[in-house]
């Protein structure tokens, strides 16, 4: 379980963060590039997911796995 205040990081992801906050451009040009390509990386991700259940509800024969993954793929719908 995380505690709320403890983030626990590399030593040069802290020394970016502290340069960052003390107002260095480079270091916050590095924190809004991986805040970036995060956020491009989990909606990729996403997309994957999304396109392989559908291939697999495309296979599936089975009525209860059927059902699993519709139910799966219509959480995710939701979720956007």
């Amino acid at each position: 379980m995380k505690r709320k205040g403890s983030v626990k990081c590399s030593p040069i992801a802290l020394v970016v963060r502290e340069a960052a906050a003390s107002g260095n451009v480079f270091a916050q040009f590095l924190i809004q590039s991986r805040d970036y390509f995060a956020e491009k990386n989990e909606k990729h991700r996403k997309e994957r997911v999304l396109v392989s259940l559908q291939k697999k509800l495309a296979c599936t024969k089975h009525s209860k796995c059927r059902q699993r993954i519709e139910r799966q793929l219509e959480r995710m719908r939701e979720a956007e």
